[in-house]
């Protein structure tokens, strides 16, 4: 599913290939289900899993492969347990588990 402010399907189905297109360099299957650009023009999508990602407004694509490179040490062990990662740091990530206990990395 795609979700953006009008005039904007072009964009969301181009965010939309480029991170599956991304995901599948990755040794293990994650599928996007949702791709929103917000009305402040941030960006975040959704894994099949419920998993948000979150990158904003900003340097998308080494948002997106700082993601890439985190994500393989969640897989296969954590990746359910988590709710949000957020990439809108400018050096590092945030990530909330569905516990809600915050870990953080710089």
């Amino acid at each position: 599913l795609l979700y953006g402010p009008a005039n904007s399907e072009v964009k969301l189905l181009e965010r939309y290939r480029l991170i599956q297109k991304k995901l599948q360099s990755l040794p293990f299957r994650l599928n996007i289900s949702s791709v929103i650009l917000n009305d402040r023009r941030a960006w975040f999508f959704d894994l099949e899993n419920g998993v948000r990602i979150k990158i904003g407004r900003y340097a998308f694509d080494d948002r997106l492969d700082r993601f890439l490179k985190f994500i393989p040490t969640l897989i296969p062990d954590r990746i359910n347990e988590i709710e949000s990662i957020d990439l809108r740091y400018s050096n590092g990530l945030a990530v909330l588990y569905k516990n809600n206990f915050n870990i953080s990395s710089n």
